[in-house]
């Protein structure tokens, strides 16, 4: 059947009001946002592109290149529209930073301590420089390498050496360099006159920009432990700080998030989200600043000034790529393979997508395209627009409870299975009972209306007119298998007549033209079915004429339509992606495509 490349997966929560970013990061590496329009909605995937290996770093945009490197030594460089590969460097060591674009030049850090310069049209070295020896052999859960910040004219950086430089980017000289004693593997952040950086012994350092002089040096409760301490690393600041009102907000392994006046060192307050799970990002819009958790999986938005909580919500995944602000939203990734975004005043939900893998990268926001990357060495560029989503109220129908041993199409095994998958993704089960109250009405409280008709039966208070009166006004259908409409059945569940004219009542499709190519035909997905995830082949049964849906995802070898969406009034849809009727398959990327295929012919909420 077919397969979903994207796997995208949108929580219940998410059409309960679907839930991206503006300002900087986290941990070793950032994330910025190079626009500031919303992506309060996700309406398709551009492309996706598959690299040699895990993503761990973030993205850096030279025009139209998007640059990023990957775990298994690669630096890569793809159109940003259409993710056609322009050219791959192999460079000898992982790639855990975000690259840092200036003009026609890309400067990034490898975990052998080095930092590159390559030109951004060829991917050609043009210098590479040494940043010293890694100190000491323990690199307890070190994903990152400290990412290069450009500022005036230089580039300022961190390494594993315990030093921190200011590299002149014309020709990868030292303007200074500062000794900090342990591993740095924050990204700075720079001020007006300070680079800030945290360290593993668990301290927060602030040098003089202009020549690397300390100014000032914090001590977190993490500095005064060891890994005996719960045979944990609760010591080091790998999360890159932020500033906010002149207060530097830094985060530890020790499970707690620092206020530090910018000016003096001063601790002005310490809070934290449960006494001991990592701070794995952190980003600051000036009135708020949000903090992702590790395994107290949450996300948190609070007042710079106090730290006080603001207000918090359950990932269920651990946060650690930087986190992205565009427009009021907020957006990262999680370890469950999850890409998240908020309202950042008031940390509703909007969106959550399911990628192929856990995802340690940090998301790109740029010009309503979100790029991220997981661990199964997939980038993926996701289409947005700022109007929300539509709330969605979803329901799967079934017959019965049990389905009959007699099951016409879907085995019945496989009937159980369908209906346990759409009810993970966070359908409601409908019965004979209900359904017919359910197609009543078009929308409810809860939003507009979903059915997925996971059965070959209906009962006998539900015909062609119940069906078209939900569609007209505004309704959605889905078929996952045959028409459920055109069959009756006897007593034991067995199709005895067919009656077709049902379909062209309801749904305007004329009869399946039998004669022309009908069996088990192998189906291809079209270009149109590519922003929904999908793409491949698949096996059907049955067809329907192009011109009579309007949007064709699958062809068969005749070119007749087997996998389709066909618009009606109010914004109504009839959604057709047949299953395979032997065989499981993993439900989530056709559950995602339902809900893409909604929000992509839905009409913009203002």
């Amino acid at each position: 059947m077919a397969r979903s490349l994207t796997r995208l997966r949108y929580a219940a929560a998410l059409f309960v009001a679907l839930p991206l970013a503006f300002a900087s990061s986290a941990l070793a590496q950032f994330a910025p946002a190079l626009t500031d329009v919303a992506p309060r909605s996700v309406t398709g995937i551009r492309f996706r592109f598959a690299a040699d290996g895990p993503m761990r770093g973030g993205f850096g945009l030279a025009g139209e290149r998007l640059l990023f490197g990957t775990e298994t030594r690669s630096l890569y460089a793809l159109d940003r529209n259409s993710g056609r590969l322009l050219w791959r460097r192999p460079v000898g060591s992982s790639i855990l930073s975000t690259p840092a674009v200036v003009g026609a030049r890309a400067y990034f850090t490898t975990w052998d301590n080095a930092l590159h310069a390559v030109d951004v049209a060829s991917g050609r070295e043009v210098w590479r420089r040494d940043l010293g020896r890694t100190l000491g052999p323990n690199v307890y859960w070190e994903y990152y390498v400290s990412s290069p910040m450009l500022a005036d004219g230089r580039l300022y950086v961190g390494s594993g050496s315990g030093r921190v430089y200011a590299i002149d980017p014309g020709n990868g000289r030292t303007v200074w360099s500062a000794d900090l004693g342990a591993r740095v593997r924050t990204t700075p952040l720079v001020t007006a006159d300070k680079v800030i950086v945290g360290t593993m012994s668990g301290h927060v350092v602030a040098l003089n920009r202009a020549d690397g002089r300390q100014l000032w040096k914090f001590a977190t409760v993490g500095a005064g432990q060891d890994f005996s301490f719960k045979h944990n690393d609760t010591r080091s600041v790998v999360t890159q700080p932020t500033v906010a009102g002149g207060i530097v907000i830094a985060g530890g392994r020790d499970g707690n998030i620092y206020g530090i006046d910018l000016r003096t060192g001063e601790g002005r307050w310490k809070e934290t989200h449960d006494g001991g799970s990592w701070i794995l990002g952190l980003a600051s819009d000036g009135s708020r600043f949000y903090s992702g958790s590790g395994s107290a999986f949450i996300m948190q938005g609070a007042d710079p000034a106090t730290g006080k909580e603001l207000w918090r919500r359950p990932t269920g995944n651990a946060m650690f790529g930087g986190l992205a602000l565009a427009g009021g939203v907020l957006v990262s990734n999680g370890s469950n393979g999850n890409l998240f975004a908020y309202d950042a005043a008031s940390g509703e939900e909007l969106w959550r997508v399911r990628l192929g893998d856990m995802s340690l990268s940090s998301p790109l926001v740029a010009d309503g395209i979100v790029f991220t990357g997981a661990d199964d060495g997939s980038v993926y560029a996701l289409e947005t627009r700022t109007a929300p989503a539509p709330k969605l109220d979803r329901y799967v129908y079934s017959f019965t409870d049990e389905p009959p041993a007699s099951a016409f199409w879907f085995k019945p095994e496989l009937l159980t299975g369908i209906r346990g998958g759409f009810l993970t993704s966070g359908h409601a089960r409908l019965g004979s009972d209900e359904l017919a109250k359910a197609l009543a009405s078009p929308t409810s409280e809860k939003g507009r209306r979903i059915v997925v008709l996971a059965d070959t039966r209906l009962p006998e208070s539900v015909g062609e007119a119940q069906l078209r009166s939900f569609l007209d006004g505004g309704g959605v259908l889905v078929l996952i298998g045959p028409d459920p409409l055109i069959y009756s059945f006897d007593a034991q569940g067995t199709p005895d007549a067919i009656h077709e004219d049902k379909a062209t009542a309801a749904f305007g499709l004329s009869p399946t033209d039998k004669e022309r190519d009908y069996g088990y035909n192998v189906s291809i997905f079209t270009p149109a079915a590519e922003p929904l995830g999908l793409t491949g082949r698949f096996v059907a049964v049955g067809s329907n004429r192009p011109a009579e849906v309007s949007t064709v995802l699958a062809t068969d070898r005749s070119g007749m339509a087997t996998a389709w969406v066909k618009r009606f009034g109010n914004g109504g849809l009839l959604i057709n992606l047949p299953l395979p009727r032997n065989r499981s398959i993993d439900l989530s990327g056709y559950v995602d495509a339902i809900n893409l295929a909604v929000v992509r012919n839905s009409p913009a909420l203002p």
